[in-house]
């Protein structure tokens, strides 16, 4: 087998944008195991913001251990790699996602098995319904983005929040007068770690006064202590998502009934560990959305309904498979993503 990696810069149609961040193409790893003429596939999104790493980051590690990934035949010796370099995956998350994956891919290829029957988890077909994603814009150009997902009938919306209470009042109410009566509207808001406190978050959400169904990482990271009080004093729920990356920050969150963990297979070091942390986080007593980078390509879509289906459909809620809607292109043949109401049907 042979390995090799490089970086895909694939323009958005629109532009997206959050507290942390603002973009207009992907910054996606891609990675592809080569065994003769049988190629697997594999991605990543490496973030600064989340687990730390850049596209420079994962090319070093990549580089640093090419020559054992490629000694690698099996899935019980990919196991067995991911066992004896915790310390080193746990650096590199996002990297060792998109080799994970293209190797998955190519053993699965070779046996003429999908990676879900590789991994011994049920097979992906079925409907599978997404969240609509706003990310922060002026007025109206969000209320294009809104629009367009309203047209589709969605009624699962996540909103990317600036802060300013004026404006995201505005843009909860907005959605809420379009929906009166609907009981199938639900709304969570995602701060991207804006508040340095939680003095300073707590004034805003009094002020917003909005009844949402979660907030996701309205702090700095890292600021669990904070969280865990947090939860106790909100209605909604808290949604993890820089603050839960690896397996023994679980030990640092308390109060697991109000808690979510939005679990990405990127950010978590591949679709192995994600199914471990999440199945972890349920057996606490925590609910699990599986969430989504933006600028994923059908790649880790596909590997994200592997999740949902290794925790046998209890989530609630998927984010992604956004498609041909915001990437110009796929490196796939075909694009999966969701069409009318936010379904996706996968049948093979």
């Amino acid at each position: 087998m042979k390995l090799k990696l490089e970086i895909l810069r694939i323009p958005f149609k629109v532009v997206f944008k959050h507290a942390s961040a603002e973009r207009k193409v992907t910054s996606t790893v891609w990675v592809e195991a080569i065994d003769g003429a049988v190629v697997g596939y594999g991605e990543s999104c490496p973030r600064p913001y989340v687990t730390g790493e850049s596209e420079e980051s994962c090319q070093i590690f990549f580089e640093q251990f090419q020559y054992e990934f490629e000694k690698v035949n099996s899935v019980a010796e990919l196991i067995a790699w991911k066992s004896n370099h915790r310390g080193h995956i746990q650096n590199n998350l996002a990297a060792w996602c998109a080799i994970e994956l293209a190797m998955l891919d190519l053993f699965s290829r070779r046996e003429n098995q999908t990676q879900e029957e590789l991994l011994g988890v049920k097979s992906i077909r079925g409907i599978y319904q997404y969240t609509a994603v706003l990310g922060d814009a002026s007025w109206e150009s969000w209320k294009v983005l809104f629009d367009w997902h309203y047209k589709k009938g969605m009624t699962d919306y996540k909103l990317k929040m600036s802060g300013h209470v004026e404006e995201d009042r505005r843009k909860i109410q907005f959605i809420k007068s379009q929906f009166v009566g609907n009981d199938r509207l639900r709304i969570r808001l995602d701060l991207n770690n804006l508040f340095k406190s939680e003095g300073d978050f707590l004034t805003y959400w009094g002020a917003l006064d909005e009844e949402v169904f979660g907030v996701e990482e309205p702090l700095e990271f890292p600021n669990y202590e904070a969280l865990n009080r947090i939860s106790k004093q909100l209605s909604a729920y808290i949604i993890l998502d820089e603050h839960l990356c690896m397996s023994d920050q679980l030990n640092l969150v308390s109060n697991y009934q109000k808690m979510i963990f939005n679990v990405r297979v990127s950010k978590c070091g591949g679709i192995i560990n994600a199914i471990e942390m999440a199945q972890e986080s349920l057996q606490r007593g925590m609910k699990i959305i599986v969430g989504a980078q933006v600028g994923e390509t059908s790649v880790l879509t596909r590997a994200s309904l592997i999740l949902v289906q290794a925790l046998q459909g209890n989530v609630v809620a998927q984010e992604g498979a956004y498609g041909s809607n915001l990437l110009e292109t796929d490196p796939l043949d075909h694009f999966i993503e969701f069409g009318h109401l936010g379904l996706l049907e996968v049948k093979d």
